[in-house]
C-alpha cells in the first residue's frame, strides 16, 4: 500500500501578491452600489464602505499614525468593526480587536501592551480614559463619511509582509500573549478557500465568530473580496437559540464558520421554530472537535449544506488543514484532515521522525504562510516556530502544536488531545495557568490550581483555593469577572 503521509520535503510555494485589502478595493470599483454588510445597527454599500475605510485612514494618517505605530479597536459586534479594519489596514497600520465584552481590566491591559497610536471605539463601548488617543467610528454609514470627511488623499503602499493585525491569546505565563500576523496568510487561505468551496457574490457569509480571535477575519474578508455579502447579528442574537436561527433564517444565509457548541444552539433554535435552512450551502467547522451526533443533528436541518472540518490555531493564522465530511462515509470519527494548499501537519515522534500510521505524536503544523510570532517574546517564538526537522532550513518553517495526533491510513491526521493544560471552552483557547495568576492575586487567596474536569462532552473549570482568611465563592467569581473574559 502506497505511502499516503505527507512529504515533510516537498517544497512548499510562497506568493505575496497583495495585502488583504486589495481585492475588496477592486470589487468596491467595479460594483459600488452591490451591499457589502447587513448589520443590525447599519446597511453598506461597497463604494461607502471604501469611502469610509479611506476617510478613517486618512484621518489616522493626517493624525500622527504611521506604520510602524499599533491600533486597537474596542468594539461591540456591528458595521463599525467592519470600517474600523479596513481602515487600519490601508493606513498600513497593525491592529487588534478587543471585544467590548471583556473587562475594562482586560482591555486596559492589552492597550498597555501594544501602546497604541489610536484606539477606535465602535459601537456601544467604553474606554477607560487617558490610556491612548480614542476616535469614536459610528455604524451609520452616513455620520461616518460625515466623520471622515477627508480629501481622499492617496494612501501608503502597503507590502503583504508588514505585520496586519495582532490575535491575543490566553498565556501560560498568566498573561495574554499576542501572536503577530502579516497579510500574505489571510489572503493565501482566502485565495485557497474561494477556489476550493466556489463561493460567489451572491453568497451571504455570517459575521458569527469571536471579535478577538483569528476566525473574525474569514467571516469579514473572504466576503469583502469576492464581492459578496457580510450579514452581521447583534452580540444578544448569538445567545438566544430561537433569535439566531430565525436570524439565519430571515438572510438566507448560506456560508457559516462556527464552532460545535454554536452549531448546537442554532440547531436547538431551529427545532425550536420549526425551521430548515434550505440556502444554507457551507458550514465551516472549527474551535473545537466536531461529534458526529451534532453533524447529523444538523444536517436534518441544512439538508443542502456541505460540513468542513477545520484545523489550525491562532500561530498558523488561519485553518491549515481540511475535512470534508461525506453524508455516505462512516462520520464515527471525524479527521483533522489533510494540509490546504502551501501546508502540510507532520506529526512527530521524540526522535522528530514521522509517526506511522495508528502511532502517537505532536503535530506541526508547516508552511511558509504561519504567523510572524509572538509580540515582545522572542524566546517563546524560537520556542514555538523550528526549523522543519527534515530539512533544517530555517526558513522552513514549522509551528510546534502541542496537540497529539496519529495518521489514519489515507494520510489524514486524527486528534487524539493535548500534550499540555492547555483547554478549548466554546471553541475558546485556555491557559489554566492564566486563571491560576488572576485568582492568585486576590488578596486572601495564598495558593491555588485549577483543573479542567471533563464530564461528557462538557468542560468545567473548576478552581481549588488556598485562602489566609475565609473567602466566599461568589466574591472570587466577582473578582474574576473584572479580570478575565466570560468564558474563562
Amino acid at each position: 500500500m502506497p505511502d499516503m503521509r505527507p512529504n515533510p520535503t516537498q517544497n512548499l510555494e510562497y506568493r505575496a501578491e497583495r495585502p488583504i485589502f486589495h481585492a475588496f478595493v477592486e470589487q468596491a470599483k467595479h460594483s459600488p452600489d452591490a451591499t457589502a454588510i447587513i448589520a443590525h445597527d447599519a446597511t453598506c454599500s461597497y463604494g461607502q464602505l471604501d469611502r469610509i475605510s479611506q476617510g478613517i485612514a486618512t484621518y489616522l494618517l493626517e493624525n500622527g499614525a504611521n506604520g510602524s505605530d499599533r491600533l486597537v479597536i474596542v468594539a461591540s459586534r456591528g458595521a463599525a468593526l467592519v470600517y474600523a479594519m479596513l481602515g487600519a489596514l490601508r493606513a498600513g497600520l497593525t491592529f487588534t480587536v478587543a471585544d467590548a465584552a471583556y473587562p475594562a481590566a482586560r482591555i486596559a491591559q492589552i492597550i498597555h501592551t501594544l501602546e497604541p497610536a489610536f484606539v477606535l471605539r465602535c459601537g456601544d463601548t467604553q474606554v477607560e480614559p487617558g490610556l491612548a488617543r480614542t476616535v469614536n467610528v459610528p455604524p451609520c454609514p452616513d455620520q461616518a463619511l460625515q466623520h471622515f470627511a477627508s480629501k481622499q488623499s492617496p494612501l501608503p503602499e502597503v507590502s503583504p509582509a508588514q505585520p496586519a493585525y495582532i490575535t491575543f491569546t490566553s498565556g501560560s505565563t498568566g498573561e495574554p500573549k499576542g501572536i503577530v500576523t502579516h497579510h500574505a496568510p489571510l489572503v493565501h487561505f482566502i485565495d485557497w478557500h474561494v477556489q476550493q468551496q466556489g463561493f460567489t457574490r451572491g453568497d451571504c457569509f455570517s459575521l458569527l465568530s469571536g471579535l478577538g480571535h483569528d476566525p473574525v477575519y474569514r467571516d469579514v474578508f473572504t466576503p469583502l473580496s469576492i464581492g459578496a455579502t457580510v450579514v452581521c447579528p447583534a452580540q444578544a442574537t448569538l445567545t438566544d437559540p430561537s433569535r439566531l436561527a430565525a436570524w439565519i433564517h430571515h438572510h438566507g444565509l448560506s456560508v457559516i464558520h462556527l464552532t460545535p457548541p454554536l452549531g448546537k444552539l442554532i440547531e436547538t433554535g431551529a427545532r425550536m421554530n420549526g425551521q430548515v435552512f434550505e440556502r444554507l450551502r457551507y458550514l465551516f467547522w472549527g474551535g473545537d472537535a466536531l461529534s458526529p451526533t451534532l453533524y447529523q443533528q444538523v444536517r436534518a436541518i441544512a439538508p443542502n449544506a456541505s460540513s468542513v472540518n477545520f484545523y489550525g490555531t491562532t500561530e498558523t493564522p488561519q485553518a491549515m488543514a481540511y475535512h470534508p465530511l461525506d453524508p455516505g462515509a462512516d462520520n464515527s470519527r471525524i479527521p483533522l484532515g489533510k494540509g490546504i494548499d502551501g501546508a502540510q501537519l507532520l506529526i512527530i515522534d521524540e526522535a522528530n521522525r514521522l509517526v506511522e500510521a495508528g502511532e502517537v505524536g505532536e503535530i506541526l503544523i508547516r508552511s511558509p504562510y504561519l504567523s510572524l510570532g509572538y509580540w515582545g517574546d522572542p524566546a517563546l517564538t524560537a520556542e514555538k516556530f523550528v526549523a522543519n526537522p527534515f530539512t533544517g532550513a530555517q526558513a522552513d518553517r514549522c509551528y510546534r502544536t502541542g496537540d497529539l495526533g496519529t495518521y489514519l491510513a489515507d494520510g489524514s491526521a486524527s486528534f487524539l488531545g493535548r500534550g499540555d493544560s492547555q483547554v478549548k471552552i466554546r471553541g475558546h483557547r485556555i491557559e489554566l495557568a492564566e486563571i491560576e495568576n488572576a485568582l492568585c492575586q486576590h488578596p486572601r487567596v495564598k495558593q491555588c490550581v485549577v483543573l479542567a474536569n471533563h464530564d461528557n462532552a462538557t468542560v468545567r473549570l473548576v478552581a481549588y483555593c488556598v485562602a489566609e482568611q475565609p473567602v466566599g465563592t461568589a466574591e472570587l467569581r466577582q473578582a474574576m469577572a473584572g479580570m478575565l473574559p466570560d468564558y474563562m
